[in-house]
């Protein structure tokens, strides 16, 4: 649901038939777009969001846009998917769906589910899910072929990562650390008077630079369109930025942002904000400034 490109969304991207492109509908991170959509199209079969919202976060979702989607698609009988690719086990114990308290009809999970190594499920309602076995309709099973099925390494990995993080004690101590990077981070554009911001949920964190951003506010996010911020990685300004921090020994390990974990430490988050006010020093002339 969150845009992939300006309005009106129809770029497709390379090696995507026509035909495909033709089945499947982009619209805008918009109640009224979703409710108008699901109203005149009879024939959708699924809405498939990043509860984060797009680019892991990077792109936040209007408040209350996840129960309003949740409530359309209830009404209107479209399956409801939530990619947690990202975001299962992360953002809490259960995912986004815990965290948000909002419960999907899919969910698609990656290689967080395998401790890290390879695998990853979907997971959902029994009546969906059924159909792996034999549709009831016809008694054909839909194929799921997987080079990592029954992966006894993968389960065995799996198994010890969701039982360290069951209670939501690691969550806890990467979102107090993350929230601190956030914080230090903005206290340093304040002060340095630079229009960019510091801002996520959970231990996801990212940066943002716009000359309509007040120096160190999240707040004013609002103020900058969601292209704009999809947009962010890959400038001259995130490319500078992000040598500059690489040579203070700090990598941001999606675009202009990264996520904190377990093996952090406060003084890793005094060590990064002290590399970006120091980075910030070197790519001065690149810098929207107050």
């Amino acid at each position: 649901m969150s845009p992939g490109q300006a309005p009106p969304y129809d770029a497709v991207s390379p090696g995507v038939p026509p035909a495909t492109a033709a089945e499947t509908i982009v619209l805008p991170a918009d109640p009224e777009a979703v409710e108008s959509t699901l109203s005149r199209e009879r024939d959708i079969a699924a809405v498939i969001v990043e509860p984060s919202g797009a680019v892991a976060g990077a792109v936040p979702l209007p408040a209350g846009f996840l129960r309003a989607l949740r409530g359309f698609t209830a009404a209107h009988g479209v399956c409801l998917i939530f990619d947690e690719v990202i975001t299962g086990f992360r953002w809490s114990p259960g995912g986004a769906q815990q965290a948000y308290g909002i419960q999907a009809d899919l969910v698609t999970l990656a290689k967080i589910l395998a401790g890290g190594l390879p695998g990853g499920a979907v997971a959902g309602r029994r009546e969906i899910l059924d159909a792996l076995g034999a549709a009831a309709s016809t008694g054909r099973r839909i194929r799921h072929p997987g080079t990592f099925n029954a992966n006894p390494v993968s389960a065995a990995a799996g198994i010890t990562c969701l039982d360290v993080i069951r209670d939501g004690a690691a969550h806890a101590h990467c979102n107090a650390l993350a929230g601190d990077l956030i914080e230090g981070m903005n206290a340093c554009l304040a002060r340095r008077g630079v229009r960019a911001a510091a801002y996520g949920e959970t231990s996801r964190f990212n940066l943002a630079f716009h000359p309509r951003l007040v120096p160190g506010d999240p707040a004013s996010l609002t103020r900058v369109s969601p292209d704009t911020l999809r947009q962010q990685p890959g400038t001259p300004l995130a490319d500078s930025l992000t040598l500059a921090l690489l040579l203070q020994g700090v990598h941001l390990f999606i675009g202009l942002g990264g996520f904190v974990s377990t093996a952090h430490v406060p003084q890793d988050i005094a060590r990064t904000v002290d590399a970006l006010e120091a980075a910030l020093a070197s790519v001065a002339p690149l810098l929207p400034t107050a």
